[in-house]
């Protein structure tokens, strides 16, 4: 009897493989550097609908929206629990309801649509309690109470002042080419074969290079005038920079413009 259970849940489940590649998702949590418990730090990965997405499935334009949030704390086992919560927001993205208003006339926006982002540089905690804290005073002073609906913000508000305070010390910049010209890419990657990579992916319109700028000199390298970005903005102005960009994350779905089969982040190098 109870293997029949057993048996029935298991068809029931659907497999991660259907909804995540488990290896590219660990792949890239083992190349996150470790979060310092003293000051804390932690990191953050967000399931967030995508305005343009939106925009092909439904119709309409509506603007970026984040409806799920996790926060990955600096513990022993931070990368197992990292994991855990992207399967969960992969399962979300999948099999979640979410509607672009809460009323029934609107429609539940599919899995196509949206789209799980983390950070690379790990937040500081301090700074966002500190702005809280100030947010929250300056609120009371003016109306002597927290509403309750000013209350349910509070977790949102946080997480907003988290992901405002990078971490000092960490300097990863994405080269973002929104083409599919695969000579582009292979340029881009021998301009900037010089500098450190953190990944380099394959997203639904192009891809991302990467890079750690950490070094000073890297940088220097990478910014002056007639170094690498001038180089590479003034050839390609389908290439933009993102400097500590949320980033699509490697294994998860992320639907490709005029395709009708599912894309997944790929993880080159």
């Amino acid at each position: 009897m109870i293997r029949e259970g057993k048996d029935i849940l298991a068809r029931a489940m659907p497999r991660t493989e259907e909804i995540f590649i488990e290896s590219d998702v660990k792949e890239f949590i083992s190349r996150l550097p470790e979060p310092k418990v003293d000051p804390p730090e932690v990191y953050l990965a967000m399931l967030c609908v995508r305005s343009k997405k939106a925009k092909e499935f439904l119709g309409v334009k509506i603007r970026d929206l984040l409806v799920e949030r996790e926060i990955i704390r600096p513990t022993e086992i931070w990368r197992k629990r990292y994991f855990s919560k992207i399967s969960n927001l992969a399962v979300l993205q999948h099999h979640g309801i979410y509607d672009m208003k809460e009323t029934l006339e609107f429609p539940r926006i599919p899995p196509e649509a949206m789209g799980i982002m983390a950070v690379l540089s790990p937040r500081n905690v301090y700074f966002a309690i500190t702005d809280l804290m100030s947010e929250n005073i300056k609120y009371l002073y003016e109306h002597s109470t927290l509403s309750s609906m000013e209350l349910a913000k509070e977790s949102s508000r946080f997480f907003g002042f988290l992901h405002k305070h990078k971490q000092k010390g960490y300097n990863y910049v994405t080269l973002d080419i929104d083409s599919m010209d695969k000579d582009i890419f292979k340029h881009a990657l021998d301009v900037s074969s010089s500098f450190p990579k953190f990944m380099v992916t394959e997203t639904s319109g192009g891809w991302h290079i990467v890079l750690d700028l950490k070094d000073s000199q890297s940088a220097k390298d990478f910014y002056i005038g007639g170094g690498v970005w001038d180089t590479l903005v003034t050839k390609y102005p389908c290439i933009e920079l993102q400097r500590d960009s949320q980033e699509p994350l490697p294994g998860t779905l992320y639907h490709r413009k005029g395709s009708i089969e599912p894309f997944f982040v790929r993880l080159l190098e």
